[in-house]
């Protein structure tokens, strides 16, 4: 059975820190899998776990993943570099 992300219902709850959800990317209008950094009022902060790249989003742009699609380990398509004034910490 295929698990169709623009056809699933959206997200039920507002998220918490470290929750993987799907999240639409706005350049592309895809759904990827991603990881809650911090929960506002209005905005929920992401990064893409298979991109590496962060987004702020609105609560309707992200849907639940399945447990499969949580489970998946893919390399990173992105290269992790270290930046000496970021604290990566908070990211992985």
């Amino acid at each position: 059975m295929q698990f169709c992300l623009f056809t699933a219902v959206e997200l039920d709850h507002l998220p918490v820190k470290k929750e993987l959800v799907a999240c639409r990317f706005l350049a592309d209008g895809n759904y990827y899998r991603a990881k809650v950094l911090d929960v506002n009022a209005d905005t929920v902060k992401v990064v893409y776990v298979d991109y590496g790249n962060m987004d702020c989003a609105t609560k309707d742009r992200l849907k639940p993943l399945t447990d499969s699609l949580k489970r998946v380990r893919l390399k990173h398509m992105s290269i992790l570099s270290v930046l000496p004034f970021i604290h990566y910490r908070e990211f992985f």
